[in-house]
């Protein structure tokens, strides 16, 4: 049953702004959407409709999108694949078993589509995209035809990057992003990054940015008030914390998250994202 205030706003929503987002998209020469629940199947479709339709396939290890959506959805339905386990364990290991049943199916289907529209269909893993975001932006924009990673983009994620690593050192964390980085530096090596840092904090006050980007800005940047009250954990670490060992255990010995496993290449007993090339037919 829809509540009737969240009906209204949802069409008060979709009366002011659909029109807009409209108006903004037949403008644009590029289009890009996200779907969740969207499978492989439903693209057959789309890439035979349309010449210049292309699809990329982001796939994620079955343990971090349990925990994902446990941490999002503690108290709710919300974003579950299934809702009918009677204990939090039953409901986490089968909403692992459910995922990694549509996710292998997605792969089977894509695997033929590649064949059928080849150079159309790029495939990543979110483990990888963590550990490489400037690698993957510039994947993702040369296989779409735009070319080099737009100045702005690269600039967030050099952003996101820094404070990452910022986080990280606060915690005395070492990360795959700042690896390389010595855990020591020397007071003028200090002093030199500082004033580094604070050139960039002036050129950012004084460089226009639109609301919505102060927005996703805000929120993608991990907090420095948080980084400094509590451990940092790296996002491929996560589930550690949040799943149970038997969980975790179960998750992995499942026949169907350990065929995931085999057709996307993931190795569950690896914390390392894997050294493969994201796969694409359209490089």
């Amino acid at each position: 049953m829809v509540d009737s205030s969240f009906r209204t706003s949802v069409t008060q929503v979709m009366t002011k702004c659909v029109p807009h987002l409209q108006s903004v998209c037949s403008r644009s020469s590029l289009r890009a959407a996200k779907t969740v629940r969207g499978q492989m199947m439903s693209m057959d479709a789309l890439l035979a409709a349309d010449p210049d339709f292309k699809v990329i396939h982001l796939l994620r290890d079955p343990r971090g999108v349990v925990s994902s959506r446990r941490a999002m959805h503690e108290s709710s339905v919300i974003g579950r694949y299934s809702l009918d386990g009677r204990t939090e364990s039953n409901t986490v290991r089968r909403e692992a078993v459910v995922y990694c049943r549509t996710a292998v199916r997605d792969i089977r289907v894509r695997q033929v589509l590649e064949a059928r529209y080849p150079g159309r269909i790029l495939t990543l893993k979110y483990e990888d995209v963590v550990v490489g975001l400037r690698q993957h932006a510039d994947l993702v924009y040369r296989f779409l035809g735009v070319g080099s990673t737009p100045k702005d983009t690269r600039a967030w994620i050099d952003q996101n990057n820094a404070a990452v690593a910022k986080a990280a050192n606060a915690s005395g964390v070492s990360t795959k992003a700042n690896a390389s980085t010595p855990s020591y530096l020397s007071p003028s090596r200090k002093r030199s990054r500082k004033r580094s840092a604070s050139a960039e904090d002036a050129a950012s006050k004084y460089s226009y940015l639109s609301p919505s980007e102060k927005w996703r800005r805000k929120r993608s940047a991990p907090s420095e008030d948080k980084a400094s009250k509590s451990r940092y954990v790296s996002p491929l670490e996560k589930w550690k914390k949040r799943l149970s060992p038997a969980d975790i255990a179960a998750i992995v010995n499942s026949n169907v998250c350990r065929e995931y496993f085999r057709l996307s290449g993931t190795n569950p007993n690896s914390s390392t994202p894997s050294k493969v090339s994201p796969r694409s037919q359209g490089s």
